[in-house]
Parts: C-alpha cells; structure tokens; sequence
C-alpha cells in the first residue's frame, strides 16, 4: 500500500459526502478543477505568445537602445519560452481521468489519484508561472531603459 496524505485523504472523503457518494458527481468535481488550470495554462501561454510577437514587432528598437536592452530583451524571450514550454508539457499535458479511475480497485483511490494529479498540475502552473512574470520583468526594465534613452 501506498502512503496517501492525510489531506488528500480527507479531501477525497470530503468531495464524496459533498457528493453523496454519487461518482457521477465526484467525476465532475474533480473535472471541473482539473478544467480550471487547464484553462489558466492556456491563458499564460497565450500570453507568452503575445510577448513573443511583440518581440517579433519591436524587439529591435528595444534592444537598439542600450546593450543592457539588448541582454534583457533575449533574456525576456528566452525566460517566456521557457514557461511556456514548461507549462504545455507539465500542465496541458492531457491525462484523462477515466483511465486513472479505470486502473484504481474503488473509487476512492480514484479520486486521490486524480487530486494528486491535480496537485502535481497546480504545482507546474504556479512555477510557470514565476518562470513567466521573471521574464516580464525583463522585458519591462528592457523597455523602461529604451524609453530613458530615446534617440
């Protein structure tokens, strides 16, 4: 036997009486968290594309500025990348929860299957998410330099 959190625990208890132990219910509960950091991953690799088209329109002129500009800016595009990269394989990776079910003897070792995964994807997303914000930041100082020295 595996050793399961004590908290994983209580929460699978939890949602089931939340449930009334209709796995139906339960199903859609956990579905319904999974579905919300699937749907924050998207939104910040979306906005890693926007930075990295923006890159695309005015990188040059940012970096043309100064070399520290120019540091920053690919630092700033690398770093977005890298959480973008990051959060598609660790976060939007698809795991359907029916095969975690299907592999587990009851329902209740479904469930803290499943809010392990979740655990795992929440921990992915706030990481790819500092990864993310740190590479904004230097876009912003790359950015905060070039309007300090206009030319």
């Amino acid at each position: 036997m595996t050793y399961v959190n004590k908290n994983l625990q209580q929460e699978a208890e939890f949602i089931s009486k939340m449930n009334s132990g209709d796995t139906h219910g339960i199903y859609n509960t956990l579905h319904g968290q999974l579905s919300v950091l699937q749907s924050r991953a998207q939104i910040l690799v979306s906005i890693a594309g926007i930075v990295i088209t923006v890159t695309g329109f005015s990188g040059r002129v940012i970096a043309g500025t100064h070399i520290i500009s120019q540091i920053l800016v690919v630092a700033g595009l690398f770093t977005v990348l890298t959480s973008a990269v990051y959060v598609l394989v660790n976060v939007m990776r698809i795991n359907w929860m029916t095969s975690v079910f299907a592999k587990n003897t009851n329902v209740n070792d479904g469930v803290i299957a499943i809010l392990k995964l979740r655990d795992k994807k929440n921990h992915a997303f706030r990481i790819g998410s500092i990864i993310l914000f740190s590479g904004l930041v230097f876009y912003c100082t790359a950015i905060s330099i070039m309007l300090m020295n206009p030319y």
